[in-house]
């Protein structure tokens, strides 16, 4: 019955999507995203710069256009690593590029769900796969991938794909895999953060240093002109593009009221209120989650699963820059609790509360939320400044999602623990001596595993050397 069901939702999905791309037309690889990322893997084949468009558009940019003009442009701003991955790609045409994309990001969808399952100690079967598979294509942020052809999808594979690598004990599989996505959208590098805290060092090292080995790598391909326009381009989308009318960080909600942009009259100008603003939210969430996440290695238990699920939310809160379809990463909190009911069993109040509210989660990012935001920040620009104030306020409905996933969390981490948030907090600071000196304590061990490791393999290769150098043993006659 739920595979019949599951066919059926597939099979009108690829019809609905079919016929849209036949009424597209030509417009269909227009309206893409992956055009940017095929023009930049042709250039950089070509030993040309990826930047060049961007930048041009960068250097024509002012504050002060008409409102409502807000940020169309289709230009490539990832680290030319993610180029080099698409030249592959560039070898066919657009059209075949863009179709042989769109099959990978499936493939990559149905990886990460079934890298999380592993995760949570659940061997799927084929049809739990294509269940759990057949949801996340309801969702918006999915579909809106899909149809655009971003990389998000990717990102995500390469996330959930380190995670159970690292929890089949292979934390250098899960350094290389981490170190890709960091390579293409530094801001993951919150899970190095993560694991740095939860001492996974071997797993965190090596995705550091994987991660700059190839972020800058291919500058010396390209050219240190090349690394300028990567500079500028940083520092123009951690700044003058977080008004972009569906960033829905809280950064973003900020710069729209407090700074001249060209979406929407602020309420007033002053930048230094932002950044004072915004580093008052970064240091709530960032204490609010670290009081909840023990410094302790990664373990199979109930509770882990529950601090990996809280750092998805987190990351989107104190990173500068959400758009919407970023939220395709909440599928990772929505597995972990689900493992997480599964293993508790849902008899308890807070196993059930915590539940409805993943389906809760689950139901608004099928589309209700991406709706509200179109249909209110096409109003967002009005005649006077109060309403299109308010508006601005209104529009993220994905932030208030995203504040009530937080919350959730950390409510099932309060009650898995037993300790409210002040306690929490309060223990974390007292802690905090005894913390840092456990995580060196750890770097010199790891650092002492690896050496006698090493020394042990040339003992090794020393004894088999002098066995086959010995005389071999005489029959006796």
């Amino acid at each position: 019955m739920a595979a019949g069901i599951c066919c059926a939702i597939l099979a009108l999905g690829a019809v609905y999507y079919i016929r849209a791309y036949i009424r597209a037309g030509k417009y269909w690889v227009a309206d893409s995203d992956y055009q940017v990322f095929y023009g930049a893997a042709v250039a950089v084949r070509h030993h040309a710069n990826p930047f060049l468009a961007t930048m041009a558009w960068i250097h024509q940019y002012s504050p002060h256009q008409h409102l409502g003009m807000g940020f169309a442009t289709k230009s490539y701003v990832y680290p030319p690593f993610f180029a080099f991955l698409q030249v592959p790609f560039s070898l066919l045409s657009l059209r075949h590029a863009l179709v042989a994309w769109d099959l990978l990001n499936v493939i990559f969808l149905v990886g990460a769900i079934y890298a999380l399952l592993r995760v949570v100690d659940i061997r799927p079967s084929a049809l739990e796969i294509f269940v759990f598979a057949t949801a996340a294509l309801l969702l918006d942020p999915i579909r809106k991938e899909l149809f655009i052809g971003q990389a998000d999808i990717f990102l995500l594979f390469l996330v959930c794909t380190a995670l159970w690598a690292r929890f089949e004990e292979r934390p250098y599989m899960a350094g290389i895999l981490l170190a890709v996505a960091c390579a293409i959208k530094p801001p993951l590098l919150v899970w190095v953060v993560f694991l740095l805290w939860k001492r996974e060092l071997k797993v965190a090292s090596t995705a550091v240093l994987g991660a700059l080995v190839l972020f800058f790598a291919p500058f010396l391909w390209l050219g240190a002109h090349v690394w300028h326009d990567q500079l500028t381009i940083f520092q123009f989308w951690s700044n003058q593009f977080l008004a972009f009318d569906h960033n829905d960080s809280p950064k973003g909600v900020l710069v729209r009221l407090f700074t001249a942009n060209p979406v929407v009259r602020p309420l007033v100008v002053a930048p230094a209120l932002v950044t004072a603003l915004w580093l008052v939210v970064a240091a709530v969430v960032l204490l609010l989650t670290a009081a909840r996440i023990r410094p302790q290695p990664l373990n199979r238990d109930r509770r882990t699963l529950l601090e990996i699920a809280l750092v998805v939310p987190a990351a989107l809160l104190l990173t500068p820059l959400t758009e919407w379809p970023y939220l395709l990463m909440l599928i990772i909190p929505l597995l972990m609790v689900y493992g997480w009911v599964r293993q508790s069993g849902p008899g308890t109040p807070v196993v059930r509360f915590v539940a409805w509210g993943a389906v809760a989660t689950a139901l608004l990012l099928t589309g209700p939320l991406t709706w509200t935001e179109n249909h209110i920040a096409a109003h967002m620009v009005a005649t006077r400044a109060a309403t299109a104030d308010l508006l601005v306020l209104l529009a993220p409905g994905y932030l208030y999602l995203l504040i009530g996933v937080f919350a959730l969390q950390l409510y099932a981490l309060g009650r898995a623990s037993n300790e409210s948030t002040l306690t929490a907090i309060r223990n974390l600071v007292t802690n905090a001596p005894a913390i840092l000196t456990a995580v060196k304590d750890a770097a010199r061990v790891s650092r002492t595993d690896s050496h006698t490791a090493s020394v042990l393999s040339e003992q090794s290769e020393y004894s088999a050397g002098t066995t086959q150098r010995s005389e071999p043993v005489r029959p006796v006659r």
